[in-house]
């Protein structure tokens, strides 16, 4: 006799549960489900057997995948055209700048001024979406022993890029450019003219 295993919970109430409630009820359930996830944390056993039955899925996105500052596994995965989510705990963000926060200060200990107040800024506007998500000093699945600059709104690296920065709000420039100023910056001083 083969023993089947049955479905983990987390993917039943994801897929299954949540869909069906309404916004009070969904609320109340992610908010459980938060609980739920930090407390995955202390559990080894089923933390192998997860990340076991994830390893497959994972192995093609190494590049943008980082760990997650809900569970603290390395199964958040950014795409360009995905919104970012943890394939361990399936917590997942609406918003990728929320998600480059959320890791920057949880995950990196960084803390600091929001996207575009100060050079030193965990998270920054990204010179090819231009969504405040991209993190100057995150670490990938890939590249563990290294730091990368991720956009986790659209996955693109630019970690060998030479970034130029703003000269108002520091945020980085699209490569290659000649400009001294971001376009929002840019408005601005042309709109003070």
């Amino acid at each position: 006799m083969i023993a089947s295993r049955s479905p983990p919970l987390l993917p039943f109430i994801t897929e299954h549960l949540l869909p069906g409630l309404d916004e009070p009820q969904a609320a109340a359930v992610e908010q459980t489900l938060t609980l739920v996830r930090s407390q995955l944390r202390g559990t080894e056993s089923y933390l192998k057997t997860r990340m076991d039955d994830l390893r497959a899925e994972l192995i093609a996105v190494t590049a943008a995948t980082v760990v997650c500052p809900e569970c603290a596994q390395h199964a958040l995965v950014l795409g360009d055209k995905d919104l970012p989510a943890c394939r361990f705990c399936l917590k997942s963000w609406d918003d990728p700048s929320v998600a480059a926060a959320e890791y920057a200060w949880i995950v990196l200990g960084q803390d600091g001024p929001a996207p575009g107040e100060d050079e030193d800024a965990p998270v920054r506007a990204c010179p090819n979406c231009s969504t405040n998500a991209l993190v100057m000093e995150a670490v990938t699945v890939a590249a563990p022993d290294e730091t990368a600059t991720l956009c986790f709104a659209c996955a693109e690296d630019y970690t060998d890029a030479d970034l130029v920065l703003c000269q108002d709000c520091s945020d980085p420039l699209p490569e290659g450019s000649q400009e001294l100023l971001c376009s929002g910056c840019s408005s601005i001083a042309f709109g003070r003219m």
